[in-house]
């Protein structure tokens, strides 16, 4: 949950309730949801810092990368409804150029 929303979300049960805001920082900063961003907040002080990275995690991470990219486009693949895209199929069949032709060299060369 967003920490903010959640602080405005406790914050009008309390009025409506008229008590005070039950709502901790650990609450809202110490979820599930959060701990990526202490992790990068620890990396950018060990950053500031002048901490090495110890080689072996820079490897892991230069493979985790592509790693994520590519696991984040399971889920629109799997949305794909295949059956449905050939009712369009033959309507876009002058895109397909522009689309994997002409753009991607137009890049290339820019």
């Amino acid at each position: 949950m967003f920490s903010l929303a959640q602080y405005y979300a406790a914050k009008q049960t309390a009025q409506l309730q008229k008590t005070k805001i039950n709502l901790s920082f650990r609450a809202m900063f110490l979820t599930k949801t959060q701990i990526p961003i202490l992790g990068m907040l620890a990396g950018i002080v060990l950053q500031l810092n002048g901490v090495a990275r110890p080689y072996i995690l820079e490897l892991a991470f230069k493979n985790l990368v592509h790693f994520g990219a590519w696991f984040a486009l399971v889920p629109v693949g799997y949305l794909i409804d295949f059956g449905k895209a050939r009712e369009y199929y033959y309507r876009a069949w002058d895109l397909l150029a522009l689309r994997f032709l002409i753009m991607p060299v137009l890049f290339y060369v820019l």
